[in-house]
C-alpha cells in the first residue's frame, strides 16, 4: 500500500480517514488531548478496551497521523492544526461525541470498551430546521419521516441528533459563564 499521506494534505488525509473509519476520531482526539500518553493511560482516559485502542493506534500509525516515542503516543505536528480545526465542530458529552465532518454529522459513543457510531447528512437537519421555522412548530418522528422522505429509524436518529445538539449548546454556554 502506498504512503497514504504522500500526495494529499494532512487535512484531506485526516478527513478521509475519519470518513472511512469514524471510530478513529475518538482515539485521535484522546491522543491529541493527552499528548505523550501510554496505551494504559489512553485506555484509562478513553474507557476503551486494550484491543480496540491498539487497533486504533495501528490504523492511526498506518495513516501516518501519530508517532510513538518511548512507548508514548503523540499526534504528528502536521495533524495538530487539522484536529484543532475539527474541534470547532466537535462536542464531547462524557462518553458521547458529536462531530460535524464537512456535510455529515457523526455521533460516536464509547460503550462497553468499544466505539459505536452512526452518521446523518447535515442536509436532513437543515431541511427540518427550515420546515420548523416556516411552520413555527416541532415535528414528531413520523412527521419527520414523511417530511424528509426517510424511514422511521432515520427520523429517530435525527431527533436524537437534535437533542445532542441542544445538549452541546447548553454545555457550551455553561462553560462560557
Amino acid at each position: 500500500m502506498p504512503n497514504l499521506g504522500s500526495e494529499l494534505s494532512p487535512s484531506t488525509v485526516f478527513k478521509n480517514m475519519i470518513a472511512a473509519k469514524p471510530w478513529l476520531f475518538i482515539i485521535a482526539y484522546y491522543i491529541y488531548s493527552h499528548q505523550g500518553s501510554t496505551v494504559e493511560e489512553l485506555r484509562e482516559s478513553t474507557g476503551l478496551n486494550t484491543n480496540t485502542l491498539k487497533r486504533g493506534i495501528w490504523w492511526l500509525n498506518k495513516y501516518n497521523v501519530i508517532e510513538c516515542r518511548n512507548e508514548k503516543y503523540f499526534i504528528k505536528p502536521e495533524y495538530v492544526k487539522v484536529i484543532e480545526n475539527l474541534l470547532y465542530d466537535h462536542c464531547n458529552l462524557k462518553r458521547m461525541h458529536l462531530l460535524k465532518l464537512d456535510k455529515v454529522f457523526i455521533v460516536l459513543t464509547v460503550r462497553n470498551g468499544r466505539i459505536d457510531y452512526w452518521s446523518l447528512p447535515v442536509d436532513y437537519v437543515e431541511k427540518l430546521s427550515f420546515y420548523e421555522e416556516i411552520t413555527s412548530s416541532e415535528f414528531l418522528d413520523r412527521e419527520i419521516a414523511n417530511i424528509l422522505g426517510v424511514d422511521i429509524k432515520t427520523a429517530r436518529k435525527i431527533t436524537r441528533l437534535r437533542e445532542l445538539q441542544k445538549a452541546c449548546r447548553s454545555n457550551h454556554q455553561t462553560r462560557e459563564e
